[in-house]
Protein backbone atom coordinates (compact mmCIF):
# COMPACT_ATOMS: atom_id res chain seq x y z
CA UNK A 1 0.00 0.00 0.00
CA UNK A 2 1.78 3.10 -1.12
CA UNK A 3 1.06 5.99 2.00
CA UNK A 4 -0.05 9.47 0.54
CA UNK A 5 2.52 12.28 0.20
CA UNK A 6 3.39 14.26 3.17
CA UNK A 7 2.81 16.90 0.71
CA UNK A 8 -0.30 15.87 0.17
CA UNK A 9 -1.13 15.75 4.03
CA UNK A 10 0.08 19.31 4.19
CA UNK A 11 -2.35 20.43 1.26
CA UNK A 12 -5.59 18.37 3.14
CA UNK A 13 -4.95 20.21 6.25
CA UNK A 14 -4.28 23.70 4.55
CA UNK A 15 -7.57 23.02 2.73
CA UNK A 16 -9.08 22.62 6.31
CA UNK A 17 -8.33 26.38 6.76
CA UNK A 18 -9.80 27.87 3.49
CA UNK A 19 -12.70 25.60 4.38
CA UNK A 20 -13.33 26.97 7.96
CA UNK A 21 -12.79 30.23 6.55
CA UNK A 22 -15.55 29.86 4.35
CA UNK A 23 -17.86 28.29 6.64
CA UNK A 24 -17.11 31.40 9.02
CA UNK A 25 -17.59 33.79 5.58
CA UNK A 26 -21.41 32.35 5.50
CA UNK A 27 -21.75 32.31 9.03
CA UNK A 28 -20.50 35.47 9.96
CA UNK A 29 -22.77 38.37 11.65
CA UNK A 30 -24.29 40.92 9.39
CA UNK A 31 -23.00 43.97 9.19
CA UNK A 32 -25.90 46.03 9.49
CA UNK A 33 -27.55 43.64 12.92
CA UNK A 34 -28.48 46.20 15.11
CA UNK A 35 -26.62 49.30 13.59
CA UNK A 36 -29.03 50.63 11.17
CA UNK A 37 -26.30 50.24 8.37
CA UNK A 38 -26.56 48.22 5.01
CA UNK A 39 -23.98 45.30 4.44
CA UNK A 40 -22.13 44.47 2.18
CA UNK A 41 -18.37 44.68 1.19
CA UNK A 42 -16.90 47.46 2.84
CA UNK A 43 -19.03 47.24 5.57
CA UNK A 44 -17.24 46.03 8.89
CA UNK A 45 -18.57 43.10 10.56
CA UNK A 46 -21.03 43.47 14.01
CA UNK A 47 -20.12 41.73 16.59
CA UNK A 48 -20.37 42.50 20.80
CA UNK A 49 -18.15 45.34 22.00
CA UNK A 50 -16.13 43.44 24.62
CA UNK A 51 -13.49 40.93 23.63
CA UNK A 52 -13.56 37.49 25.83
CA UNK A 53 -13.69 37.82 29.80
CA UNK A 54 -15.29 40.96 29.58
CA UNK A 55 -12.72 42.77 28.70
CA UNK A 56 -12.98 46.25 26.40
CA UNK A 57 -12.32 46.22 23.21
CA UNK A 58 -8.80 48.58 22.15
CA UNK A 59 -9.25 52.27 21.57
CA UNK A 60 -10.98 52.82 24.36
CA UNK A 61 -14.44 52.50 21.69
CA UNK A 62 -17.46 51.01 24.61
CA UNK A 63 -20.21 49.37 23.78
CA UNK A 64 -23.24 50.73 23.97
CA UNK A 65 -21.74 54.59 24.37
CA UNK A 66 -23.87 57.83 23.04
CA UNK A 67 -27.00 56.52 24.94
CA UNK A 68 -27.34 53.16 23.25
CA UNK A 69 -29.17 50.32 24.99
CA UNK A 70 -27.30 47.73 26.96
CA UNK A 71 -26.46 44.72 24.93
CA UNK A 72 -26.52 46.71 21.56
CA UNK A 73 -23.91 46.06 18.61
CA UNK A 74 -22.28 47.78 16.66
CA UNK A 75 -19.39 47.80 13.89
CA UNK A 76 -15.99 47.12 14.45
CA UNK A 77 -13.03 49.00 12.98
CA UNK A 78 -10.42 46.61 11.48
CA UNK A 79 -7.98 47.10 14.47
CA UNK A 80 -10.77 45.69 16.64
CA UNK A 81 -11.27 42.42 14.52
CA UNK A 82 -7.64 42.00 14.75
CA UNK A 83 -7.83 42.56 18.63
CA UNK A 84 -10.94 40.19 19.05
CA UNK A 85 -9.83 37.71 16.09
CA UNK A 86 -6.11 37.36 18.13
CA UNK A 87 -7.29 36.78 21.94
CA UNK A 88 -9.99 34.27 20.31
CA UNK A 89 -7.12 32.46 17.92
CA UNK A 90 -4.98 32.54 21.42
CA UNK A 91 -7.10 30.67 23.15
CA UNK A 92 -7.70 28.16 20.32
CA UNK A 93 -3.74 27.70 19.67
CA UNK A 94 -2.98 24.56 22.29
CA UNK A 95 -5.84 22.77 20.70
CA UNK A 96 -6.66 23.95 17.42
CA UNK A 97 -9.98 24.39 18.61
CA UNK A 98 -12.35 25.29 15.27
CA UNK A 99 -15.07 27.09 16.66
CA UNK A 100 -12.69 29.19 18.12
CA UNK A 101 -10.94 29.78 14.63
CA UNK A 102 -14.14 30.88 13.29
CA UNK A 103 -15.28 33.27 15.48
CA UNK A 104 -11.25 34.69 15.25
CA UNK A 105 -11.96 35.06 11.63
CA UNK A 106 -15.47 35.09 10.71
CA UNK A 107 -15.35 38.97 11.44
CA UNK A 108 -13.05 39.55 8.29
CA UNK A 109 -15.32 37.95 5.78
CA UNK A 110 -16.56 41.09 4.64
CA UNK A 111 -13.20 43.81 3.96
CA UNK A 112 -12.61 45.83 0.96
CA UNK A 113 -9.10 45.59 -0.25
CA UNK A 114 -7.80 48.26 1.38
CA UNK A 115 -9.64 47.55 4.56
CA UNK A 116 -7.59 43.95 4.31
CA UNK A 117 -4.80 45.71 3.83
CA UNK A 118 -4.64 47.31 6.91
CA UNK A 119 -5.61 44.24 8.92
CA UNK A 120 -2.65 42.93 7.39
CA UNK A 121 -0.18 45.72 8.76
CA UNK A 122 -2.17 45.39 12.03
CA UNK A 123 -2.01 42.06 12.46
CA UNK A 124 2.59 42.18 11.29
CA UNK A 125 2.43 44.48 14.07
CA UNK A 126 0.47 42.82 16.69
CA UNK A 127 0.21 39.15 16.28
CA UNK A 128 3.55 37.14 17.41
CA UNK A 129 2.69 33.71 17.20
CA UNK A 130 3.90 32.50 13.35
CA UNK A 131 0.90 29.58 13.66
CA UNK A 132 -1.89 32.42 14.30
CA UNK A 133 -0.37 34.94 11.88
CA UNK A 134 -0.67 32.15 8.78
CA UNK A 135 -4.04 32.04 9.70
CA UNK A 136 -4.67 35.55 9.48
CA UNK A 137 -2.76 35.95 5.73
CA UNK A 138 -4.05 32.29 4.65
CA UNK A 139 -7.53 34.11 5.18
CA UNK A 140 -6.93 38.07 4.19
CA UNK A 141 -4.76 37.64 1.50
CA UNK A 142 -6.60 34.64 0.02
CA UNK A 143 -9.68 37.08 0.56
CA UNK A 144 -7.90 39.87 -1.52
CA UNK A 145 -7.56 37.12 -4.07
CA UNK A 146 -10.76 36.47 -4.54
CA UNK A 147 -11.09 39.47 -6.84
CA UNK A 148 -7.51 39.85 -7.86
CA UNK A 149 -5.17 36.82 -7.72
CA UNK A 150 -2.78 38.01 -9.80
CA UNK A 151 -1.67 41.31 -7.04
CA UNK A 152 -2.35 39.10 -3.69
CA UNK A 153 -0.02 37.05 -5.31
CA UNK A 154 2.45 39.41 -5.87
CA UNK A 155 2.12 40.96 -2.64
CA UNK A 156 2.63 37.62 -0.98
CA UNK A 157 5.94 36.52 -2.84
CA UNK A 158 7.63 40.38 -2.56
CA UNK A 159 6.18 41.53 1.02
CA UNK A 160 6.02 38.20 2.18
CA UNK A 161 8.69 36.79 1.27
CA UNK A 162 10.87 36.44 4.46
CA UNK A 163 8.07 34.95 6.19
CA UNK A 164 9.85 31.63 6.86
CA UNK A 165 8.36 28.11 5.47
CA UNK A 166 4.74 28.50 6.99
CA UNK A 167 4.40 31.19 4.44
CA UNK A 168 3.89 28.72 1.93
CA UNK A 169 0.49 28.21 3.48
CA UNK A 170 -0.65 31.52 2.65
CA UNK A 171 0.35 31.15 -0.99
CA UNK A 172 -1.93 28.17 -0.86
CA UNK A 173 -4.99 30.25 0.11
CA UNK A 174 -4.48 32.65 -2.52
CA UNK A 175 -4.30 30.26 -5.10
CA UNK A 176 -7.19 28.69 -3.67
CA UNK A 177 -8.68 32.03 -3.79
CA UNK A 178 -7.66 33.00 -7.49
CA UNK A 179 -8.83 29.67 -8.80
CA UNK A 180 -12.33 29.82 -7.59
CA UNK A 181 -13.13 32.91 -9.96
CA UNK A 182 -10.04 32.87 -12.42
CA UNK A 183 -8.46 29.05 -12.61
CA UNK A 184 -6.58 29.63 -15.91
CA UNK A 185 -5.08 32.73 -14.41
CA UNK A 186 -3.52 30.52 -11.27
CA UNK A 187 -2.61 27.61 -13.68
CA UNK A 188 -0.38 30.11 -15.64
CA UNK A 189 1.60 31.10 -12.05
CA UNK A 190 1.79 27.34 -11.14
CA UNK A 191 3.10 26.81 -15.12
CA UNK A 192 6.20 30.00 -14.12
CA UNK A 193 6.72 29.09 -10.99
CA UNK A 194 7.31 25.83 -11.21
CA UNK A 195 10.33 26.39 -13.26
CA UNK A 196 11.16 29.51 -10.74
CA UNK A 197 10.91 28.00 -7.47
CA UNK A 198 12.60 25.00 -5.58
CA UNK A 199 10.15 21.98 -3.22
CA UNK A 200 10.19 23.51 -0.03
CA UNK A 201 7.63 22.65 3.02
CA UNK A 202 4.77 22.43 1.30
CA UNK A 203 6.18 20.64 -1.70
CA UNK A 204 7.00 23.62 -3.69
CA UNK A 205 4.54 25.41 -6.37
CA UNK A 206 2.96 22.20 -6.60
CA UNK A 207 0.88 22.85 -3.19
CA UNK A 208 -1.44 25.10 -5.56
CA UNK A 209 -2.34 22.56 -8.12
CA UNK A 210 -5.34 20.87 -5.47
CA UNK A 211 -6.66 24.44 -5.29
CA UNK A 212 -6.90 24.41 -8.71
CA UNK A 213 -7.69 21.48 -9.85
CA UNK A 214 -10.53 21.53 -7.60
CA UNK A 215 -11.92 24.48 -9.59
CA UNK A 216 -10.99 22.82 -12.94
CA UNK A 217 -13.22 19.50 -11.97
CA UNK A 218 -16.35 21.95 -10.80
CA UNK A 219 -16.40 23.82 -14.18
CA UNK A 220 -15.21 21.16 -16.90
CA UNK A 221 -14.26 17.31 -14.96
CA UNK A 222 -13.67 15.33 -18.62
CA UNK A 223 -10.84 18.93 -19.09
CA UNK A 224 -9.70 18.48 -15.77
CA UNK A 225 -8.68 14.99 -16.27
CA UNK A 226 -7.47 15.23 -19.74
CA UNK A 227 -4.88 18.12 -17.80
CA UNK A 228 -3.74 15.40 -15.89
CA UNK A 229 -2.04 13.80 -18.66
CA UNK A 230 0.55 16.44 -19.07
CA UNK A 231 2.01 16.11 -15.16
CA UNK A 232 4.58 13.95 -13.27
CA UNK A 233 3.53 11.92 -10.78
CA UNK A 234 3.87 13.61 -8.02
CA UNK A 235 1.74 16.82 -9.37
CA UNK A 236 -0.92 14.52 -10.35
CA UNK A 237 -1.37 13.10 -6.74
CA UNK A 238 -1.64 16.82 -5.33
CA UNK A 239 -3.83 17.24 -8.19
CA UNK A 240 -6.21 13.96 -6.75
CA UNK A 241 -6.65 15.90 -3.53
CA UNK A 242 -8.26 18.70 -5.62
CA UNK A 243 -10.75 16.64 -7.28
CA UNK A 244 -12.13 14.78 -4.15
CA UNK A 245 -12.72 18.13 -2.25
CA UNK A 246 -16.20 17.81 -4.44
CA UNK A 247 -17.11 14.63 -3.22
CA UNK A 248 -19.46 15.67 -0.90
CA UNK A 249 -21.76 16.14 -3.53
CA UNK A 250 -23.94 13.32 -4.71
CA UNK A 251 -24.45 14.06 -8.20
CA UNK A 252 -20.55 14.86 -8.59
CA UNK A 253 -19.05 12.14 -6.76
CA UNK A 254 -20.84 9.25 -8.72
CA UNK A 255 -19.62 11.16 -12.11
CA UNK A 256 -16.16 11.48 -9.90
CA UNK A 257 -15.95 7.93 -9.52
CA UNK A 258 -16.74 6.92 -12.51
CA UNK A 259 -13.88 8.80 -14.31
CA UNK A 260 -11.22 7.49 -11.41
CA UNK A 261 -12.74 3.84 -12.50
CA UNK A 262 -11.70 4.05 -16.30
CA UNK A 263 -8.14 5.34 -14.88
CA UNK A 264 -5.37 3.16 -16.00
CA UNK A 265 -2.73 4.80 -13.24
CA UNK A 266 -3.36 2.69 -10.63
CA UNK A 267 -1.36 4.99 -8.06
CA UNK A 268 -3.50 7.98 -9.24
CA UNK A 269 -6.77 5.92 -9.18
CA UNK A 270 -6.50 4.71 -5.87
CA UNK A 271 -5.15 8.36 -4.12
CA UNK A 272 -8.39 9.62 -5.67
CA UNK A 273 -10.42 6.74 -4.28
CA UNK A 274 -9.44 7.65 -0.76
CA UNK A 275 -10.17 11.20 -1.34
CA UNK A 276 -13.16 10.70 -2.50
CA UNK A 277 -14.20 7.92 0.37
CA UNK A 278 -12.24 9.93 3.15
CA UNK A 279 -14.37 13.25 2.28
CA UNK A 280 -17.66 10.92 1.71
CA UNK A 281 -16.98 9.20 5.00
CA UNK A 282 -16.94 11.94 7.15
CA UNK A 283 -21.08 12.74 6.39
CA UNK A 284 -22.01 8.99 5.17
CA UNK A 285 -19.40 6.37 6.42
CA UNK A 286 -21.82 3.66 6.21
CA UNK A 287 -22.55 4.56 2.54
CA UNK A 288 -18.62 5.08 1.81
CA UNK A 289 -18.22 1.48 3.59
CA UNK A 290 -21.16 -0.17 1.00
CA UNK A 291 -19.45 1.18 -2.08
CA UNK A 292 -15.90 0.52 -0.51
CA UNK A 293 -16.60 -3.19 -0.23
CA UNK A 294 -17.48 -3.96 -3.59
CA UNK A 295 -13.44 -2.32 -4.89
CA UNK A 296 -11.23 -4.62 -6.35
CA UNK A 297 -9.05 -6.24 -3.38
CA UNK A 298 -6.13 -3.85 -4.52
CA UNK A 299 -7.96 -0.49 -4.74
CA UNK A 300 -10.13 -1.25 -1.46
CA UNK A 301 -6.85 -1.46 0.49
CA UNK A 302 -6.12 1.78 -0.21
CA UNK A 303 -9.64 3.12 1.05
CA UNK A 304 -10.54 0.36 3.70
CA UNK A 305 -8.57 2.27 6.52
CA UNK A 306 -9.88 5.97 6.17
CA UNK A 307 -13.36 4.61 6.02
CA UNK A 308 -13.13 1.57 8.76
CA UNK A 309 -11.94 4.43 11.05
CA UNK A 310 -14.73 6.74 10.45
CA UNK A 311 -17.26 3.56 10.81
CA UNK A 312 -15.08 3.05 14.17
CA UNK A 313 -16.35 6.65 15.03
CA UNK A 314 -19.65 6.24 14.36
CA UNK A 315 -22.14 3.62 15.34
CA UNK A 316 -21.13 1.00 13.55
CA UNK A 317 -17.88 -0.23 14.90
CA UNK A 318 -17.77 -3.59 13.94
CA UNK A 319 -18.68 -2.94 10.29
CA UNK A 320 -15.63 -0.68 10.91
CA UNK A 321 -13.58 -3.51 11.64
CA UNK A 322 -15.04 -5.78 9.53
CA UNK A 323 -13.84 -3.93 6.49
CA UNK A 324 -10.63 -3.29 7.69
CA UNK A 325 -9.79 -6.50 7.91
CA UNK A 326 -11.57 -7.78 4.97
CA UNK A 327 -9.04 -5.33 2.65
CA UNK A 328 -5.58 -7.15 4.33
CA UNK A 329 -4.09 -9.29 1.81
CA UNK A 330 -1.24 -10.88 3.81
CA UNK A 331 -0.47 -11.72 7.26
CA UNK A 332 1.07 -8.88 8.25
CA UNK A 333 -1.67 -6.56 6.65
CA UNK A 334 -4.23 -8.61 8.71
CA UNK A 335 -2.34 -8.45 11.85
CA UNK A 336 -1.77 -4.44 11.51
CA UNK A 337 -6.02 -4.18 10.47
CA UNK A 338 -6.69 -6.55 13.73
CA UNK A 339 -4.57 -4.35 15.95
CA UNK A 340 -5.09 -1.04 14.62
CA UNK A 341 -8.91 -1.78 15.04
CA UNK A 342 -9.11 -3.21 18.75
CA UNK A 343 -6.82 -0.11 19.44
CA UNK A 344 -9.45 2.48 18.20
CA UNK A 345 -12.59 0.65 19.42
CA UNK A 346 -11.09 -0.58 23.20
CA UNK A 347 -11.44 2.75 24.58
CA UNK A 348 -15.18 3.48 23.48
CA UNK A 349 -16.37 -0.36 24.30
CA UNK A 350 -14.07 -2.42 25.72
CA UNK A 351 -16.86 -5.32 26.00
CA UNK A 352 -17.88 -5.04 22.61
CA UNK A 353 -14.35 -5.16 21.25
CA UNK A 354 -13.55 -8.11 22.86
CA UNK A 355 -16.37 -10.08 21.70
CA UNK A 356 -15.75 -9.11 18.39
CA UNK A 357 -12.06 -10.27 18.49
CA UNK A 358 -13.20 -13.35 20.23
CA UNK A 359 -15.13 -14.33 17.34
CA UNK A 360 -12.40 -14.00 14.75
CA UNK A 361 -10.36 -17.07 13.78
CA UNK A 362 -8.32 -17.74 16.53
CA UNK A 363 -4.50 -17.70 14.82
CA UNK A 364 -0.82 -16.14 15.27
CA UNK A 365 -2.75 -13.14 13.30
CA UNK A 366 -4.61 -11.79 16.50
CA UNK A 367 -1.71 -12.11 18.66
CA UNK A 368 -0.35 -8.09 17.83
CA UNK A 369 -4.27 -7.20 18.69
CA UNK A 370 -4.37 -9.14 21.33
CA UNK A 371 -1.61 -7.40 23.21
CA UNK A 372 -2.81 -4.24 21.92
CA UNK A 373 -5.95 -5.28 24.18
CA UNK A 374 -4.71 -6.47 27.20
CA UNK A 375 -2.28 -3.35 27.73
CA UNK A 376 -5.54 -1.48 27.08
CA UNK A 377 -7.56 -3.03 29.95
CA UNK A 378 -4.73 -3.46 32.38
CA UNK A 379 -5.62 -0.75 34.65
CA UNK A 380 -9.43 -1.52 34.74
CA UNK A 381 -9.77 -5.39 34.95
CA UNK A 382 -5.94 -6.85 35.17
CA UNK A 383 -7.14 -10.56 35.46
CA UNK A 384 -9.09 -10.06 32.48
CA UNK A 385 -5.98 -8.70 30.78
CA UNK A 386 -3.74 -10.97 32.11
CA UNK A 387 -5.92 -13.76 30.39
CA UNK A 388 -6.08 -12.14 26.92
CA UNK A 389 -2.58 -11.97 27.60
CA UNK A 390 -1.66 -15.69 27.83
CA UNK A 391 -4.04 -16.41 24.77
CA UNK A 392 -0.73 -14.79 22.43
CA UNK A 393 0.77 -17.35 20.70
CA UNK A 394 3.79 -15.97 19.76
CA UNK A 395 6.56 -16.29 22.49
CA UNK A 396 8.12 -13.45 22.62
CA UNK A 397 4.62 -11.04 22.51
CA UNK A 398 3.33 -13.35 24.89
CA UNK A 399 5.73 -12.18 26.91
CA UNK A 400 6.05 -8.58 26.29
CA UNK A 401 2.07 -8.66 27.21
CA UNK A 402 2.47 -10.47 30.18
CA UNK A 403 5.06 -8.10 31.33
CA UNK A 404 2.88 -4.86 30.96
CA UNK A 405 -0.23 -6.42 32.64
CA UNK A 406 2.12 -7.59 35.55
CA UNK A 407 3.78 -4.04 36.57
CA UNK A 408 0.50 -2.53 36.03
CA UNK A 409 -1.70 -4.81 38.30
CA UNK A 410 1.72 -4.85 40.79
CA UNK A 411 0.98 -1.30 41.09
CA UNK A 412 -2.38 -1.78 42.69
CA UNK A 413 -2.16 -5.17 44.27
CA UNK A 414 1.60 -6.81 44.47
CA UNK A 415 0.38 -10.16 45.81
CA UNK A 416 -2.30 -10.72 43.03
CA UNK A 417 -0.28 -9.78 40.50
CA UNK A 418 2.40 -12.22 41.78
CA UNK A 419 -0.01 -14.94 41.69
CA UNK A 420 -1.24 -14.40 38.60
CA UNK A 421 2.27 -14.41 37.12
CA UNK A 422 3.29 -17.64 38.52
CA UNK A 423 0.29 -18.97 36.83
CA UNK A 424 0.56 -17.41 33.52
CA UNK A 425 2.59 -20.40 31.80
CA UNK A 426 6.01 -18.71 31.10
CA UNK A 427 9.26 -20.20 31.90
CA UNK A 428 10.58 -19.81 35.28
CA UNK A 429 13.90 -17.71 33.39
CA UNK A 430 11.01 -15.33 32.06
CA UNK A 431 8.94 -14.89 34.93
CA UNK A 432 12.40 -14.37 37.02
CA UNK A 433 12.87 -12.02 34.18
CA UNK A 434 9.13 -10.18 34.18
CA UNK A 435 9.38 -9.55 38.20
CA UNK A 436 12.81 -8.13 38.09
CA UNK A 437 10.95 -5.20 36.14
CA UNK A 438 8.05 -4.55 38.76
CA UNK A 439 8.21 -1.43 40.18
CA UNK A 440 8.71 -1.00 43.57
CA UNK A 441 6.58 -1.29 46.46
CA UNK A 442 6.04 1.93 48.95
CA UNK A 443 8.26 0.73 51.44
CA UNK A 444 11.06 -1.14 49.08
CA UNK A 445 14.57 1.48 48.78
CA UNK A 446 13.38 2.73 52.26
CA UNK A 447 16.20 3.05 54.57
CA UNK A 448 15.79 1.07 58.05
CA UNK A 449 16.52 4.13 59.92
CA UNK A 450 13.88 5.97 58.06
CA UNK A 451 10.78 7.64 60.03
CA UNK A 452 7.31 5.72 59.69
CA UNK A 453 4.68 8.29 59.24
CA UNK A 454 1.84 7.16 61.94
CA UNK A 455 -0.93 5.45 61.23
Amino acid sequence: MKPVPATVLAAAWLGTLAGAYYFGKSAAPSADAGSGGSGGPGSAAAFPSALPGGKPLPGGQEGGAGGAAAGSRRKMSVREMVALGRAEMQKSMGMMNPSAILRALAPFADLTDEEVQEAIAEIERTVEQPQAKMMFYSLLVGRWAESDGAAAMAFVEEELADGGPMMGGVKYGVVSSWAQNDPDGAWQWYLKAKQEEDQGMFGGPSFALSGIFASYAQRDLDGAFKKLEGLDENERMMAAGGFAQGAYDPEFRERLLGKAAEMEDENLRRTLYQGISSQWAMMDPEGAADWAVGLPDADRAQVAQSVGSSLMMSSKPEKGADLMVSAAQTEQEKAQAYSSAVAQWVHRDANAAGAWLGKQPQGPELDQARSTFASSIAGRDPESAMAWAKTITDGGQRQGAVSQVYQQWYRADAAAAETALGASGLAPDQIEQIRKSAPPTPTEGVPTDAPVRAE
